[in-house]
């Protein structure tokens, strides 16, 4: 690949990253990875893996930094607190072990990035962008993964009054330090709009791609075998509604109809291990056996808690779909999955939080060849339309050349 005309000297601060299996890690590296390959010197800060299991992977001996070189970027990796179950208080002190972490490797990366790309979440990334932006008048570029704030009180973790008024007023100062920024999707950028005021020069949409793999795919998982079965996988946060996967799975079990099986950890475990035979879970496997396992589904599914919306765009969908796989999405019709959903003709939508309507969604895919191969095709070819990862690397890239070079539009 050619390098780009002007190469540029890039810091990347993510707290997630590479090895991690699921979420924003392998998204992260892999937009560092494709941007040294274009030419750039890429250098990353990040925290030590610890998503979606909540465990925190050091290597032995180390205190509280290490540098690596992973696929031409050197990576400094952080240790910072992890608690076991993030409630709402300890993922605070999360979030600020973070950002103290972080602090002294990117001081030195100050007077060497031309741009800094900053991912978020985690939020604290973004106030040390905003940090960047403000006091050190740094060319800093926002890209936005979730929006933290919204999420947290969509769901409820924040209660109400002066807290939420407090969160809106931090996010409103952060969101509003950055004159770049990207966003997954239409609709969050108009969320995001609610917090900046229209404050960003530049915005530009820039989605989780489909990730593509080389590898040979080994067989099915022995529960697996020679049954029907629909996959959720994933990251088993608050934003997820693993519940619903429980009671469906048990009302497919009496009827006899697919299986319903679930690939990750986190927080929500807990749901998974009180319900019994109802669910396959897998755990936390290598990208092979996924793979494996994504492409012999009957469907992929999004399950998200009631009140969560625009905030979050699950990238399971880009998965899910650029396997040619249908999907059921329990969401709200103002979510982006549903509308992903609807302009994709790729699936099934049912309202959050209702089990039986899953469990029919996913009984009548497996019955009716005909509507799942019309859902898999369209959804494979909006994919491929929309989800490619060189036009959003490229979009990425020139938004990042634009910052540094200081040129607002």
């Amino acid at each position: 690949m050619s390098g780009p005309a002007r190469a540029l000297k890039i810091a990347v601060l993510s707290s997630s990253y590479a090895p991690e299996p699921t979420g924003i890690g392998p998204y992260s590296a892999e937009m560092a990875e494709a941007l040294a390959a274009r030419g750039h010197a890429v250098r990353v800060v990040a925290a030590f893996p610890y998503y979606p299991a909540w465990r925190s992977q050091i290597p032995h001996g180390t205190f509280l930094y290490r540098t690596e070189r992973r696929e031409g970027v050197r990576v400094t990796r952080c240790r910072v607190y992890v608690p076991r179950n993030p409630r709402p208080a300890r993922r605070v002190v999360h979030e600020v072990s973070w950002m103290l972490a972080a602090m002294g490797p990117v001081s030195r990366l100050v007077g060497w990035a031309d741009v800094w790309l900053v991912v978020t979440p985690s939020f604290g990334s973004a106030v040390v962008g905003a940090l960047l932006a403000r006091g050190l008048r740094a060319r800093v570029h926002l890209h936005v993964q979730d929006l933290v704030p919204d999420i947290a009180m969509e769901s409820g973790q924040l209660g109400s009054g002066l807290v939420v008024r407090l969160v809106g007023r931090v996010a409103r100062w952060t969101y509003r330090s950055f004159r770049s920024v990207s966003v997954l999707s239409e609709s969050m950028a108009v969320r995001l709009g609610v917090h900046t005021g229209g404050a960003p020069a530049r915005q530009l949409i820039a989605p989780n791609w489909v990730r593509r793999s080389s590898l040979s795919l080994p067989r099915l998982p022995e529960q697996l075998a020679g049954r029907p079965y629909a996959l959720y996988a994933g990251s088993f946060g608050r934003k997820q509604d693993l519940a619903l996967l429980t009671e469906a799975a048990r009302l497919l079990a009496a009827r006899q109809g697919p299986a319903i099986v679930v690939l990750g950890d986190g927080p929500g475990r807990d749901v998974l291990e009180r319900a019994g035979d109802g669910i396959v879970w897998l755990g936390l496997v290598d990208e092979a056996t996924y793979r494996s396992v994504l492409e012999n589904a009957l469907a992929g599914i999004v399950a998200l808690t009631p009140g969560v919306g625009d905030s979050v765009v699950p990238s399971k969908l880009a998965a899910y779909l650029g396997a040619g796989r249908p999907v059921v999405v329990a969401a709200g019709v103002e979510s982006e999955a549903a509308r992903v959903v609807a302009r994709g003709r790729c699936g099934v939508l049912i309202p959050p939080g209702r089990a039986d309507q899953l469990a029919d969604s996913l009984s009548l895919l497996a019955r009716d060849q005909t509507a799942w191969q019309a859902f898999a095709t369209a959804g494979k070819a909006y994919a491929e339309s929309n989800w490619e990862k060189e036009a959003i690397v490229e979009r990425i890239e020139d938004a990042l050349v634009k910052t540094a070079q200081g040129i607002d539009s």
